[in-house]
């Protein structure tokens, strides 16, 4: 089995709750090209999972086409929010640096002008929505696996989630900087943080951390 993921996230949740999980679904915002550090690529070819895949930068959206054609695609951002909005674009060796340009925090940015020529960053207008509208679209009521990593947006969406409409198993979520609201908010819907591996925090419904 070949697993994808920055940081094991993919190996560890496949065995720490899907190890004989066939033809789950999951939802990854933030894919980039689809292979590149994926969460969810495993799942798919290896357990022959369903689902959709988000990512704003065209670039990298014109390569996830290619390399995942059998997942739901779509080229937005996710926010809590709709409308159009200034998204910084990374073009080159950091695609996954890219993010709405109101979200991106301070250290992040500081990071990138640190880090980046000027010729790879951009500054472009993208489609901003939020999960009610993704899943007006494709409507889910269960989902096993949500992979969250959006440089910037993931509290927003978290305090914005539906979460009478949809039941997740597992999310994967990116906190870079340690905000501890995503640790009060999902422990307030019933979620256990189980692991922390790189940047990205796992949470579980609390009856699977006890299982």
């Amino acid at each position: 089995m070949s697993y994808h993921s920055q940081h094991g996230q993919d190996q560890f949740i496949h065995e720490r709750f899907f190890q004989n999980h066939r033809s789950g679904t999951f939802i990854e915002f933030g894919a980039l090209d689809g292979v590149i550090d994926s969460n969810t690529l495993f799942f798919e070819r290896e357990l022959g999972w369903n689902g959709i895949l988000i990512e704003p930068n065209p670039v990298a959206f014109a390569r996830l086409v290619k390399n995942r054609p059998n997942a739901i695609k779509e080229n937005v951002a996710l926010s809590d929010c709709h409308g159009r909005m200034p998204f910084v674009q990374i073009i080159g060796g950091f695609l996954g640096w890219s993010g709405i340009a109101a979200d991106i925090e301070p250290q992040h940015r500081e990071r990138i002008q640190g880090h980046l020529p000027q010729e790879s960053v951009h500054e472009i207008e993208v489609e901003v929505r939020d999960l009610a509208w993704l899943l007006d679209r494709h409507p889910l009521d269960q989902v096993d696996f949500m992979s969250i990593d959006t440089e910037g947006t993931e509290a927003k969406i978290m305090r914005a989630f539906p979460w009478e409409r949809v039941r997740v198993s597992v999310f994967c979520i990116e906190n870079n900087f340690d905000n501890y609201a995503i640790d009060d908010l999902m422990n307030d819907r019933g979620y256990a943080k189980v692991a922390r591996l790189g940047t990205d925090d796992i949470f579980c419904l609390h009856e699977l951390a006890q299982a």
